[in-house]
């Protein structure tokens, strides 16, 4: 009964977790976007999935490339909590028994990914080296 509970918050945990991302316009022509996973989609998951969010924006803002100007990648373990230690026994006629758990930490580590982007129209000459972003979409 203990460990269908315990399976049960688990996977609801993991079920919340999962994947978080948002993008912000930071000029008309710039965009960060922020992406975070949870471990078990790897540590190149929110890369992945920046560089599609990030060909999304450029399509949805107008405009047909872009170019990372900025961007960084980092796991973070981000404690929630702390479980106290936990103790308790017996004493009868035939001897005794203690039995202790200590603290745990509570975690949901993340993988994150932030990149800045300045998008370019296709035919701009900054753009030249810029990626196309229907060709990123059109793989993801």
């Amino acid at each position: 009964m203990i460990y269908r509970s315990l399976l049960s918050a688990l996977i609801a945990l993991i079920g919340i977790g999962c994947a978080k991302q948002s993008a912000m316009r930071l000029t008309n022509d710039m965009v960060r976007v922020n992406v975070s996973t949870a471990p078990i989609y790897g540590a190149l998951e929110p890369e992945r999935r920046a560089m599609v969010l990030a060909a999304k924006e450029t399509m949805e803002n107008g405009y047909d490339k872009f170019l990372i100007v900025d961007g960084a990648s980092d796991y973070k373990p981000n404690v929630l909590g702390h479980t106290p230690g936990q103790a308790h026994g017996y004493i009868n006629d035939q001897g005794g028994r203690i039995y202790a758990t200590g603290p745990s930490t509570i975690a949901m580590p993340r993988f994150e990914t932030a990149i800045t982007v300045k998008m370019f129209k296709s035919g701009d000459p900054n753009g030249h080296n810029a990626i196309d972003a229907a060709e990123i979409l059109k793989s993801s």
